[in-house]
């Protein structure tokens, strides 16, 4: 059975860093990902079922759903497999279906709102303070109605942004030990250089 990690967050938590560390790790996420680690095949397909990220709307139509029906089975085919992009907040109701066959481990990235909407604001086509406080909080609301539809007997963890950072070594563990992985210090220096 394929093993599916699914990272949940909003972007500017951790989700960019998390999906580095699992590339790190030996856990696949894409044939060439971006610098965020995201799938190209996945985030085109995210984009259309959601619109602007700065505005997001879930358009789950025939056509969306094909796309991401395909691109799962695919991604079945690998023992180990990563999927990060913060607009999963939203589209998740519409993957869940989709990994009925699938050992599904899920991280949560948490950062404390104020600092989301901080580093917002310095993000590229957000125009003011107020417009990435209004983003902040639309996601983490998108991603507590999220956390609510995970199934329980899905195991489960939340890495923290700020822990990550002050002690890389630990939470890097902890990661490859909730994955199932040996800890590679490739992993573990991608966080010292992304501070």
């Amino acid at each position: 059975m394929s093993r599916a990690i699914v990272i949940l967050g909003q972007g500017r938590s951790g989700t960019s860093i998390t999906a580095g560390i699992l590339h790190s790790l030996g856990v696949f996420v894409g044939d060439a990902p971006s610098r965020y680690y995201e799938d190209g095949a996945f985030y085109n397909v995210h984009k259309a079922m959601v619109g602007d990220w700065r505005n997001p709307q879930l358009d789950a139509l025939p056509q969306h759903l094909d796309r991401y029906r395909a691109l799962v089975a695919k991604r079945q085919e690998y023992d180990l497999w990563g999927l990060k992009d913060p607009r999963l907040c939203f589209t998740f109701p519409v993957l869940l279906p989709l990994l009925d066959d699938t050992d599904v481990r899920i991280i949560y990235t948490s950062r404390p709102i104020k600092d989301i909407a901080r580093s917002l604001g310095t993000y590229p086509g957000v125009e003011s303070r107020a417009e990435a406080k209004r983003i902040a909080e639309r996601y983490k609301v998108a991603l507590a109605q999220t956390k609510m539809i995970v199934p329980k007997a899905w195991p489960t963890m939340t890495l923290y942004y700020n822990a990550l950072i002050r002690d890389p070594r630990k939470q890097v563990g902890r990661l490859a030990r909730f994955v199932g992985v040996s800890v590679v210090e490739e992993a573990i220096a991608l966080v010292k250089t992304s501070e």
